[in-house]
Protein backbone atom coordinates (compact mmCIF):
# COMPACT_ATOMS: atom_id res chain seq x y z
CA UNK A 1 0.00 0.00 0.00
CA UNK A 2 1.22 3.52 -0.74
CA UNK A 3 0.81 6.00 2.10
CA UNK A 4 1.05 9.77 1.67
CA UNK A 5 1.92 11.27 5.02
CA UNK A 6 2.22 14.80 6.33
CA UNK A 7 5.73 16.07 7.08
CA UNK A 8 4.81 16.53 10.77
CA UNK A 9 4.34 12.80 11.03
CA UNK A 10 7.98 12.30 10.06
CA UNK A 11 9.01 14.57 12.92
CA UNK A 12 6.75 12.69 15.35
CA UNK A 13 8.18 9.36 14.17
CA UNK A 14 11.73 10.58 14.73
CA UNK A 15 10.83 11.82 18.20
CA UNK A 16 8.66 8.74 18.95
CA UNK A 17 6.03 11.00 20.50
CA UNK A 18 2.60 10.00 21.68
CA UNK A 19 1.10 12.29 19.02
CA UNK A 20 1.31 9.35 16.62
CA UNK A 21 -1.90 7.42 17.12
CA UNK A 22 -1.62 3.72 17.92
CA UNK A 23 -3.95 2.97 14.99
CA UNK A 24 -1.51 4.54 12.50
CA UNK A 25 1.68 2.93 13.76
CA UNK A 26 1.14 -0.58 12.25
CA UNK A 27 0.59 0.89 8.78
CA UNK A 28 3.73 3.00 9.03
CA UNK A 29 5.90 0.21 10.45
CA UNK A 30 4.76 -2.35 7.84
CA UNK A 31 7.74 -2.83 5.51
CA UNK A 32 5.34 -3.85 2.74
CA UNK A 33 4.00 -0.29 2.55
CA UNK A 34 5.61 2.55 0.63
CA UNK A 35 5.80 5.81 2.57
CA UNK A 36 5.71 9.19 0.85
CA UNK A 37 5.99 12.44 2.77
CA UNK A 38 4.34 15.64 1.63
CA UNK A 39 6.55 18.69 1.73
CA UNK A 40 3.52 20.99 1.53
CA UNK A 41 2.58 22.13 5.02
CA UNK A 42 0.86 25.14 6.47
Amino acid sequence: MKLLLDFHLLVWLAAMTAKLQAQARPFIEDSGNELFFSSASK
